[in-house]
């Protein structure tokens, strides 16, 4: 008997047949489908504006409820609005909530999306089916950690799916490599393998880990690969990449969100501390400054880790820049009761590795690498760019 979820869920489809009509004479339909994670969601949103700047292809944006209001409040003020209007989410009921008492080293949030794969699979299949009627070819990006979510494509002779990589091609090629046990790489990219890399397992726990192998297991059913990065900085790796593919067509379409300066910022507090923390960060010694973030995915667990941590700090010394942030909670608009930083600690470390300037030209250096390297990535990106010229393959071969 159907879960009362699933009913909401099925529901959910039959009524979204409506905003489809318009779409029956389209030879392609693009469906995207995220992992529940808010920079997952970004990025392929991110790439639906991008694909429906070209000749106003239809796409779908499919996730849960929660997750798709998140990721349109944070996103619409920085995208194309003619763009951004012509996606079509798809809000699915939102799965129930995870037990956040439960002992884990999961991060809580990450909890459900680790489970998004079976929670997605049943709306996910019924839309597929749904816009595959629809149209004359139907193509799936899905994020690579949603892989059990799309497997029904294999079901429709219309429809095409392509895995999407969030990260740099040298990060998931050595965790493709290794989860095939490292086997020895006659190929000249090689070379540029260090030889000594931690492993998964010392660097994602152990539920993850699984869940990270059973999705890249379904991954050699894909018609081709995404990757979210670009061939200055990845070339090596993307050709790697590709020659381990079988044959399969790898693209190399990124970074699809650029980070906008500073300066530009309409937030002035914001903008202002932002400045104040480059233009240290411009003074200090290479490799003298220690970066600590755990992004939106992970938190430590409790008051007592960040106490360690920040005692650590103060005792050592040490130069920092600490990203203190609350992870984000499976639904965003739940206020979290997250653990604070130790009382007058950012008194006591105020300055530490301000009081001794550099006097040498190296900061200048250091910036003047720095701007180099982003303009000749903005560049990929631009009309003409390598980046670009990704795209429009992309285009072409979906369109063809």
């Amino acid at each position: 008997m159907a879960s009362e979820h699933q009913e909401q869920q099925q529901h959910q489809i039959n009524n979204q047949d409506g905003g489809l009509t318009n779409e029956a004479s389209n030879s392609v339909i693009v469906v995207m489908v995220p992992f529940p994670a808010q920079s997952h969601l970004n990025q392929l949103l991110q790439f639906s504006c991008l694909i429906s700047s070209y000749n106003n292809i239809p796409v779908h944006f499919a996730c849960f409820a929660n997750h798709n209001s998140q990721v349109r409040n944070r996103a619409k003020d920085h995208l194309d609005p003619l763009f951004f209007s012509r996606i079509q989410f798809h809000d699915f009921p939102n799965p129930p909530p995870p037990n956040s008492d439960s002992p884990s080293d999961t991060p809580v949030f990450l909890k459900p999306s680790l489970q998004a794969s079976v929670d997605l699979h049943q709306p996910v299949s019924a839309l597929l089916h749904l816009l595959s009627s629809k149209s004359k070819r139907l193509v799936i990006i899905h994020d690579a950690l949603v892989c059990s979510a799309v497997e029904d494509a294999t079901s429709l002779p219309n429809a095409e799916a392509y895995a999407y990589q969030g990260g740099g091609a040298f990060t998931l090629f050595s965790y493709s490599w290794e989860f095939r046990g490292r086997p020895p790489l006659d190929v000249p990219e090689a070379e540029y393998i260090p030889d000594q890399l931690p492993t998964v397992e010392a660097s994602v726990d152990s539920e993850s880990t699984e869940f990270f192998k059973y999705q890249y297991r379904l991954m050699g059913s894909r018609d081709g690969y995404l990757y979210n990065t670009c061939r200055l900085i990845d070339g090596n790796f993307l050709d790697l990449i590709a020659k381990e593919a079988n044959n399969k067509k790898v693209w190399g379409i990124g970074p699809l969100h650029l980070v906008k300066s500073i300066s530009n910022s309409t937030d002035s507090n914001s903008s202002d501390k932002g400045k104040d923390i480059l233009e240290w960060l411009d003074k200090q010694e290479k490799n003298s400054v220690l970066y600590i973030s755990f992004g939106t995915t992970i938190s430590m667990a409790d008051q007592k880790q960040i106490e360690e941590l920040a005692f650590g700090l103060e005792q050592s010394g040490t130069k920092f820049i600490w990203v203190f942030r609350e992870a984000d909670k499976d639904d965003a608009y739940v206020q979290g009761t997250g653990a604070d930083l130790p009382q007058g600690f950012e008194d006591r470390v105020k300055g530490v590795g301000m009081v001794k300037l550099m006097g040498s030209d190296e900061g200048d250096e250091m910036r003047k690498r720095a701007e180099k390297l982003g303009a000749a990535i903005r560049n990929s990106t631009a009309k003409g760019g390598v980046s670009c010229m990704e795209w429009d393959s992309f285009i072409a071969h979906i369109t063809r």
